[in-house]
């Protein structure tokens, strides 16, 4: 029997995942806000047009049982939390979510972990988080990426259904610390722009370093824990170095472009981010530094007053390295 996923956003990686899915004979059906949009997308990205038979008006989810299927959740950080909150009625009793989301709920400054559990109880959670890009899966590449989860029932379940020689996924228990990795990445990967724009000699593997260390040290501060031997299974997960440096490293990465505009002192951040569109790590540095209460980040800080004050920036990058 086939098994059944509703994929939840229609973006880029929610249409790739769900083609990757199809592929592999499952049942699949796409929910989006806005079915012509989508289908611009379709076109753009040249996804084969028999998708579009596949999506649904996001309108329809309170006709289903949350539960009959597996639901990957492919929405931004921003519509996250709010995805949960306005489809109230669907999600009720949920049991089991999967998300492809990169970042924290901005509402909140919290792991979408903790929305998660504190909002239903008993849930079995899932993270799929690793370098690549959609138009990778897409197109068939092969691609490793980190199977995070606080379920080994789930983890064993979705590693089944959804592993292959195309895409493997590498399962680990550190949920919470692959979600700080795919939070920090971003931030990172703007710093990364910045200082390729700054310095002659290049510091992104000085700057992927920090940013590794600081999601044991982040992950260890939230959960008190103290194990050096983590250091080693998080950190060279594909969840962790393999996006970090995925996304710090390759010019095509919107938040690395993003830190090489805002280098131009007569460009504003406002003029930068309409001109790369989304930069989730521009939210998630102003999340972590404003809202969260407990996540404290110098790599975020360190961008956070580039941001603030860029007459500045060299030196702030500089004091990181340096720290």
């Amino acid at each position: 029997m086939r098994h059944s996923f509703r994929v939840i956003g229609a973006g880029v990686w929610g249409l790739a995942f769900s083609d990757y899915l199809i592929k592999k004979g499952c049942k699949v059906d796409i929910f989006c806000r806005d079915v012509s949009l989508s289908s611009n997308k379709l076109n753009k990205f040249k996804f084969h047009p028999s998708l579009l038979g596949y999506i649904k008006p996001i309108s329809t989810l309170s006709d289903y049982n949350c539960n009959e299927s597996i639901n990957i959740i492919a929405v931004n950080s921003n519509g996250f939390s709010e995805l949960f909150d306005t489809h109230e009625k669907y999600f009720d009793g949920l049991k089991k979510v999967v998300w492809l989301t990169k970042g924290l709920d901005h509402k909140t400054g919290k792991l979408f972990s903790e929305y998660l559990q504190e909002k239903y109880a008993k849930i079995e959670l899932a993270l799929l988080s690793g370098p690549s890009f959609a138009e990778d899966l897409y197109r068939g590449l092969d691609i490793s990426i980190s199977l995070a989860s606080n379920s080994q029932r789930f983890s064993d379940q979705l590693y089944e259904l959804i592993s292959s020689k195309a895409l493997q996924l590498r399962p680990t228990s550190h949920l919470q610390a692959i979600e700080i990795a795919s939070c920090l990445k971003n931030i990172t990967a703007i710093l990364c722009g910045v200082s390729d724009n700054l310095f002659s000699e290049n510091k992104s593997d000085l700057l992927i370093k920090i940013a590794c260390n600081e999601v044991i040290s982040m992950y260890c501060s939230l959960n008190n824990i103290h194990d050096n031997n983590l250091n080693d299974v998080i950190i060279n997960s594909p969840g962790c170095i393999g996006d970090m440096n995925l996304t710090c490293k390759q010019e095509k990465s919107r938040n690395y472009q993003f830190g090489r505009l805002i280098t131009d002192e007569s460009l504003s951040i406002s003029n930068a981010l309409t001109d790369i569109g989304t930069a989730e790590g521009y939210e998630c540095c102003k999340t972590l530094i404003e809202k969260s209460k407990v996540l404290k980040s110098t790599v975020a800080r360190t961008l956070y007053n580039i941001l603030s004050k860029p007459a500045k920036r060299s030196n702030y990058i500089q004091d990181l390295l340096q720290a």
